[in-house]
């Protein structure tokens, strides 16, 4: 997901370092097309020859020609590679528990993933036999997800495509497939972590979608529904594996939001499944359901398909349908909502116009199948426009609003930033803040890349108590929200602004090479690891340096006590050390109480430590 503010860093997965050998070839593809399904009612065109140079590639059995030009990352030797589909590439075998994927990610590419077979990965009811290439299989194409999934049961393989706006390049890749006689290794077999199985509901946008067929979803009985919920969440592009969840139990985090589908979405499933969901939801964790399809006609971000201004509605309801079936198949029953990701945008008449006439169509159509509808968006674009077309007849607007603004605020009040986005609308706990991004975090000894957020809107799951943002106590700092954050050059967003005030770099919130520059210098200065990286002993360093009297603030002295701490309460007072609390300390004590409207007791603890310190010489 995007902010509002400084352009985003998608971290690019480096691919080049985890390409595979494979002999390249100048050849083309195998003429015919590739799926036929027995029994069509027309024979499959022949496929035209790949353009360009290509190459052969066998796993387990199956040969594809594919565009020399993509990578072949092998997961058996790169598990914690991100299988990202917004980049044409081939994947071969299956990921670890853990991939690296960045914090947001939207759009998508040819891609082609081959992997051992699973039981179950091809749902009978939404499938049917055919033929990839020369190879019989089970096959399931969602063209609203842009999505193709087979399961090459001769050859114990499954295959999984995208594609970006046009089909026919995977056609021609799928077109090529052949049992190979190479001899490769199986990889270990993992629980599948493909997408679900499901109808297609529509033509590729630019035309008119067809009806929805009825179908049945997947055979997973509905494990949770809505609720609302208040308090912290992440979102990231894919979903952390089950033991990442658990360890991250030790975060102030209690929700996560996970995509689950779409013809943008750039991020494969990774762990996401209906067992991952229930292991989840045990532990005690809310889920924001996502999906991300066509954009707007004046997206601000190149790439993305954009939805048609003269089939917007149509194009929302079958979006929604679809959604409702990703849901369903990851076990999502009714009341749940599912958020629109609507990436950032240039408002104008006609494309306003067209994205409120595509959002109301998705909420409407979201509502007839018994689920809730969110929108997830920027609050200059989607939220401005929004706010404008809810008294507007026909306007059918979402149940709840996710708005991105990485302003640091743990609120849901974005008005005085944006007048047009006015605090009366969505004002019944309907909100969510996307506060910062693009930030990596570990908690529990478990990293993962996350955009972070405040929840007060409903989500998957069950109701949990009210939260508030969290007040204020002696022990806080300016660097207590990012203790746990970890930032590198490439990072942005508030944390970075914070770090970069910290060690006297431009406060851009963009992590660049001047402000690793600057950091290595704090760190040589420190004597610490100078690597570039801040993680929570150089914000402990920060602290120690801004608070010098952090590490005492738990403490308590009064009239009497002595010691090493009392010889540094005196320093504080710049009064002779003599090490002996008495009734001198007492009396600079209460003055300094009395000029911060303390309680004047005497007594040094909690805020009379804050006070003191506010007092000293920097």
């Amino acid at each position: 997901m995007r902010r509002v503010g400084h352009a985003g860093i998608v971290c690019a997965l480096p691919i080049l370092a985890l390409l595979v050998p494979q002999a390249a070839y100048a050849t083309t593809n195998l003429a015919g097309g590739a799926i036929s399904v027995p029994g069509a009612s027309s024979p499959a065109k022949p496929a035209p020859a790949v353009p360009g140079s290509t190459r052969f590639v066998s796993y387990n059995g199956v040969r594809l020609t594919v565009p020399a030009a993509w990578p072949v990352i092998d997961l058996r030797l790169h598990p914690s590679a991100c299988v990202r589909l917004d980049q044409g590439a081939l994947y071969l075998g299956s990921p670890g528990p853990q991939s690296d994927c960045p914090a947001h990610a939207v759009g998508r590419a040819d891609t082609v993933w081959l992997k051992p077979a699973s039981a179950g990965q091809i749902e009978p009811m939404t499938s049917q036999l055919a033929t990839v290439g020369a190879l019989a299989a089970r096959v399931s194409v969602d063209s609203v997800s842009h999505d193709r999934q087979a399961q090459l049961v001769a050859e114990g393989v499954d295959l999984e495509a995208t594609w970006g706006a046009d089909i026919s390049s995977i056609d021609r890749v799928l077109a090529s497939a052949v049992r190979s006689s190479d001899s490769t290794t199986t990889a270990p077999t993992v629980p599948s972590l493909a997408a679900a199985s499901l109808p297609a509901a529509t033509t590729r946008s630019g035309s008119a979608p067809a009806a929805s067929q009825p179908a049945s979803p997947a055979a997973v009985s509905p494990m949770i529904a809505g609720a609302t919920f208040n308090g912290m969440a992440f979102d990231t592009c894919a979903a952390p594996s089950a033991s990442t969840m658990r360890a991250w139990l030790h975060s102030p985090y209690r929700a996560a939001g996970i995509y689950i589908g779409g013809s943008m979405r750039a991020c494969g499933d990774g762990n996401l499944s209906a067992s991952w969901v229930a292991q989840v939801h045990a532990m005690g964790w809310r889920l924001i359901p996502t999906y991300v399809g066509p954009q707007a006609p004046c997206v601000n971000q190149s790439g993305l398909d954009p939805i048609s201004s003269a089939w917007a509605s149509a194009q929302g309801s079958a979006n929604a349908y679809d959604a409702v079936l990703h849901a369903r198949y990851f076990g999502m029953g009714p009341g749940t909502p599912i958020y629109y990701d609507m990436e950032g945008y240039s408002p104008s008449g006609s494309c306003s116009r067209t994205v409120m006439t595509f959002i109301s169509a998705w909420t409407r159509e979201l509502h007839h199948l018994g689920y809730k509808s969110g929108a997830y968006g920027n609050p200059g674009s989607l939220m401005t426009d929004m706010s404008r077309s809810v008294a507007s007849p026909g306007f059918a607007p979402p149940d709840n609003v996710w708005f991105a603004h990485w302003n640091g605020l743990r609120n849901t009040s974005d008005q005085s930033s944006y007048p047009g986005f006015q605090d009366s609308k969505w004002s019944r706990r309907q909100r969510v803040h996307q506060y910062d991004g693009n930030l990596y975090q570990s908690w529990g000894g478990a990293g993962v890349s996350i955009d972070a957020d405040w929840v007060n809107a409903a989500v998957a799951g069950t109701p949990g108590p009210v939260a508030r943002p969290p007040a204020a106590s002696p022990a806080t700092t300016r660097y207590t929200p990012y203790k746990g954050v970890v930032l590198r050059q490439g990072s942005s967003g508030a944390a970075v602004v914070v770090l970069q005030r910290a060690i006297g770099a431009t406060a851009d919130g963009a992590f660049g090479p001047l402000t690793r520059a600057a950091l290595v210098a704090f760190q040589r200065h420190q004597r610490i690891p100078a690597n570039g990286i801040t993680y929570r002993q150089v914000w402990n360093r920060l602290e120690a340096r801004d608070y010098p009297l952090i590490a005492y603030r738990g403490l308590t002295l009064r009239q009497g006590s002595t010691g090493a701490v009392v010889v540094a309460l005196h320093r504080a007072l710049r009064m002779t050390p003599t090490g002996v609390f008495g009734p001198a300390t007492t009396a600079s004590v209460k003055a300094i109480q009395a000029k911060a409207k303390l309680t004047k007791t005497g007594v040094v603890s909690g805020w009379t430590w804050v006070a003191i310190e506010d007092r000293m010489p920097r």
